[in-house]
């Protein structure tokens, strides 16, 4: 649960020279602030500071574990004087830790939230379009972009780099932000800018990724760093196939099927999983998601939704290695996952605890068959258990706007979806109106 924290300097621990003991990883509670923060049985605890920045919620959390507070620390509060309602809610770090978190080192005490569950999923992304000259020519961005620019290129394609959020909401605006404000956009201003998923242009082919990022809450990793590689492997590759299942396969209505499968026999295959930084970088997707900010919104959405949940649930079944993968695979050299990732045979996903507790129980076989064949029949059954799965999640109420969006647009005839502009410029800096 989250709660306001006030966060104190402590000498004593600044001076603790134990071997044994790393000040720094540690957060120093009395018993009746334990108590009045519901903190009495927990060990750690994930702590931010409460300034309202949200890159300092992503870029300054840190997961502590809670010890005793020093005798000579709670003396020193009553000393001065301290409100009782204050008192109760006080926690002591090092100063090393206390600037990590608050920033200014000349500060003694600040206020900061503290909370023994996830309280946020980092969404984040780097989706990628075309740049194509009035007369139809497509013009490589690498030519005019730099590379590693926040709006640069990725080879022929121009690809945006925005920075993470803990909302949906908030990962859009500085999406918008950057096509709307950044100073090389002067750079393609007379080029259309076109997202999509595939494209066969001047004899060249080009497919479009829409790279969705799902960062790793602080406590989850802290669980990862004690279970080891194997369950790292096994959560991400079960985070995968559900996203796979609850947004990709449906998304490819929204793609086009054929658009979709071509531009999986080059890229975005069920089997295409990569983990950087600690988090789950989600290439199957293409990056149609980018042609308008409404379309984003019930993508993005439905991601950070999926993605929540998932890590609610792994958290509810505390972050034990066998929700990732199954009795009979859990010995074999590498937990099952690389046949949970690629073999068309493997159909126990009811089997493994974490995707059975989602819903997202298709074989692998038949979720490969749709991506990458395009066999999947879009019809009432296909609608009405994907409604059904999404209003089971914990995260539905939450995120609903964004799902029922997805859900709307993705039941939408074949022929509706074709009249998606994939002009950015009209979606993002027009204001034009999305189709629903």
């Amino acid at each position: 649960m989250k709660s306001p924290l006030i966060l104190v300097v402590s000498e004593k621990m600044d001076s603790n020279r134990k071997k044994s003991r790393n000040e720094d990883g540690l957060i120093r509670m009395g018993s009746m602030a334990r108590e009045f923060l519901g903190l009495s049985q927990e060990k750690t605890v994930e702590l931010w500071p409460d300034n309202g920045s949200e890159e300092d919620r992503i870029n300054r959390s840190r997961v502590l574990e809670i010890f005793e507070a020093f005798k000579e620390d709670l003396k020193a509060l009553k000393i001065s004087s301290m409100p009782e309602e204050d008192y109760r809610r006080v926690g002591f770090v090092t100063s090393r830790t206390f600037e990590t978190v608050c920033r200014d080192r000349s500060k003694k005490k600040n206020n900061g939230w503290i909370s023994d569950t996830i309280e946020d999923t980092v969404i984040g992304g780097d989706p990628e379009f075309i740049l194509m000259d009035s007369k139809g020519a497509v013009h490589r961005a690498n030519q005019i972009l730099n590379f590693g620019s926040t709006l640069g290129s990725d080879g022929s394609l121009a690809e945006i780099r925005p920075a993470p959020s803990i909302t949906a909401e908030g990962f859009i605006k500085n999406i918008g932000d950057i096509l709307t404000s950044h100073p090389d956009t002067d750079r393609i201003k007379e080029f259309r800018w076109l997202a999509g998923s595939y494209y066969h242009l001047d004899d060249s082919t080009y497919t479009i990724g829409g790279h969705v990022h799902i960062g790793t809450p602080a406590t989850l990793a802290g669980a990862l760093a004690k279970n080891g590689t194997r369950f790292e492997k096994g959560m991400f590759a079960c985070l995968k196939k559900v996203l796979d299942e609850f947004v990709s396969v449906p998304a490819m209505k929204i793609d086009g099927v054929e658009n979709s499968v071509r531009r999986r026999a080059i890229y975005g295959k069920f089997s295409d999983i990569r983990t950087e930084h600690g988090r789950l970088e989600h290439r199957t997707l293409s990056g149609q998601w980018l042609a308008h900010p409404r379309l984003a919104a019930a993508v993005l959405g439905s991601m950070k939704a999926v993605s929540h949940a998932f890590f609610k649930a792994l958290e509810s079944g505390g972050y034990d290695k066998s929700l990732v993968t199954t009795e009979s695979l859990r010995n074999t050299n590498d937990g099952g996952i690389t046949s949970v990732m690629t073999s068309k045979g493997f159909a126990k996903w009811d089997e493994v605890p974490i995707t059975n507790m989602l819903n997202a129980t298709i074989p692998s076989g038949e979720i490969m068959s749709a991506l990458e064949l395009g066999e999947i029949e879009f019809k009432k059954p296909f609608f009405n258990r994907l409604e059904h799965m999404y209003q089971h999640l914990t995260t539905y109420e939450q995120y609903r706007d964004n799902i029922d969006l997805f859900l709307q647009i993705v039941s939408l005839p074949a022929k509706d979806l074709k009249e998606i502009d994939n002009d950015i410029k009209h979606g993002w800096l027009e204001k034009a109106e999305f189709i629903v």
